[in-house]
């Protein structure tokens, strides 16, 4: 039998990652976990609204799950599964010039309504001027937006925002 060639090798399960698999990503990433606050800012989207900003930041990197799900076979209800969506937030002085880039590998989260409402909320109470990457780089059959945010916190920790917005012309 001809193997399906049109199948997209990335749609397969195993490439779901979770937030536990998040944090143990991270926690092999020192500088990683820094920006992320110890993994402490993987988050579902509806927290958002209640998160502060931490004092003295200049870099950080939100992890937020977008339509979030209980994990298939996973027993704990704290650890949250689905779409994933960056918000490397970028601090700057004077604070009006601050900046929150959403990055959402399949370029869909403006469609939403509520997640966008979400976001939007987020960056007028942190005085953040809300930037969309619009790159999509992940197709609509895979699994690989975790990972793909993974990709992101490290660049974002390594880069300046000129830096980040130049990531999408490569």
């Amino acid at each position: 039998m001809a193997k399906n060639l049109h199948m997209n090798p990335f749609a397969n399960a195993k490439y779901v990652t979770s937030s536990y698999d998040l944090q143990n990503l991270l926690s092999k990433c020192t500088k990683c976990l820094a920006i992320t606050q110890n993994a402490n800012l993987i988050v579902p989207q509806e927290n958002l609204p209640e998160i502060q900003l931490p004092l003295h930041t200049q870099k950080k990197f939100f992890v937020i799950v977008h339509i979030p799900a209980k994990g298939p076979g996973r027993d704990d209800a704290n650890e949250l599964v689905g779409h994933w969506v960056g918000l490397a937030v970028f601090v700057e002085f004077p604070p009006h010039k601050s900046k929150c880039l959403v990055i959402d590998p399949a370029n869909q989260f403006h469609n939403d309504t509520h997640t966008y409402f979400l976001i939007h909320e987020f960056c007028t109470k942190h005085n953040l001027n809300l930037i969309k990457y619009n790159v999509l780089f992940q197709k609509s059959s895979s699994l690989l937006c975790g990972l793909l945010i993974l990709f992101h916190v490290a660049k974002t920790e390594s880069l300046s925002f000129n830096g980040m917005m130049h990531l999408r012309t490569i």
